[in-house]
């Protein structure tokens, strides 16, 4: 059996899926293994076939919600209303996904966040040697964490503001001149 096999993806789906609905209900540190087994309703060795740890899943989870952003990402530069825009959509019809990241957060997840838009607003990751970033590479974790936080806010609140507003309120919070040479209009 591999990664392939239809059983073990659809195995791996079930855990993913039990995995976002406890932590839509809780926080990371309140879940414990035998509660995602539970939820999944499979037997602790066929979770540990498929992943280590709860982090694991929180890390593969992760990595779904880059998938999905990477495909909308070419847009930040040059048209950042329309990237706004499909992001707001991407997030309405996958929030359960995106708010379990939001009680699941992790620093990680920050630094993929950092790792997909660098390369697209032509930021640069800093040297290893240098004790200080420059401030272009601040302004990108200052600039994605204000959007994360403005986003999480969004679907803590069920998601009570229109699409479109939000949209608005991203592009406002985007246009402040600090940000002014990270993404240009």
């Amino acid at each position: 059996m591999g990664q392939t096999d239809r059983r073990y993806r659809k195995t791996e789906k079930v855990i993913t899926e039990a995995f976002v609905r406890l932590l839509n209900s809780s926080s990371i540190e309140e879940l414990q293994i035998n509660d995602l087994v539970k939820e999944a309703d499979i037997n602790r060795s066929t979770f540990y076939l498929h992943y280590t740890s709860l982090d694991a899943v929180l890390g593969a989870l992760e990595d779904q919600t880059i998938t999905l952003l990477s495909s909308l990402a070419n847009f930040l530069g040059p048209m950042p209303d329309l990237f706004f825009k499909e992001l707001v959509g991407l997030l309405y019809s996958n929030r359960d996904l995106f708010f379990a990241l939001s009680n699941g957060h992790s620093y990680r997840y920050d630094g993929k966040l950092r790792g997909l838009f660098m390369p697209l607003l032509k930021v640069s990751k800093p040297a290893s040697n240098k004790k200080m970033p420059d401030s272009k590479y601040l302004r990108l974790g200052s600039l994605v964490s204000g959007l994360e936080a403005i986003v999480m806010l969004w679907l803590d609140d069920n998601c009570r503001l229109s699409q479109d507003k939000l949209v608005e309120e991203l592009m406002e919070f985007t246009s402040v001149s600090y940000y002014k040479d990270l993404i240009k209009r």
